[in-house]
């Protein structure tokens, strides 16, 4: 990766953050006061940041649940064991992912994540495994290249008890 600057990737990696930033500018997104009330954490605010300079597309949330110090996601849901009767008796906790999409004219599109991590999860980063800083806080960095000549970033940090995934993709951009 030092020599290319980037690593090689099939092509669906590389356009899928394009596939689901076109369905949710199409689909439409929930009104944020909703999504507000089922977060456990109040996403950062973008105003007066460069996220303006692009077009808001819409946005999603992923609900999961906490069972011991594993967040599960929707999807990820159906794989842990609980009897019919125990999951109903279960209220899952307020948990989340809210993921936001913007298109930016030189740019592509670009996906902004937030996911809540609790205090005493294993998901925690190391300084081993990161290759970049965000505000003091260590980082990881990746460029993701298809066979189309398209490129996929990616930047992710961990701040308190959220990570933040920053996803930019040039495939929103017919002269890339």
């Amino acid at each position: 990766m030092t020599k290319q600057g980037y690593t090689d990737t099939d092509d669906y990696s590389i356009f899928k953050l394009s596939s689901e930033a076109v369905s949710i500018q199409h689909l439409g997104s929930k009104p944020l006061e909703e999504v507000y009330d089922i977060l456990v954490f109040e996403p950062i605010s973008v105003k007066g940041s460069d996220f303006e300079q692009g077009e808001y597309l819409g946005h999603k949330t992923e609900l999961g649940l906490l069972e011991g110090d594993h967040f599960y996601s929707r999807s990820e849901i159906g794989d842990i064991e609980f009897s019919e009767s125990e999951y109903n008796d279960k209220e899952p906790e307020k948990m989340g992912e809210f993921s936001r999409y913007y298109k930016f004219p030189e740019l592509g599109f670009v996906k902004l994540t937030e996911r809540f991590l609790p205090e005493d999860s294993q998901s925690r980063v190391t300084p081993e495994l990161m290759n970049a800083d965000v505000n003091g806080n260590y980082a990881y960095y990746l460029v993701q290249k298809g066979s189309t000549e398209q490129f996929l970033s990616l930047l992710t940090w961990i701040d308190g008890d959220n990570q933040y995934i920053l996803e930019a993709s040039n495939t929103g951009n017919p002269a890339n």
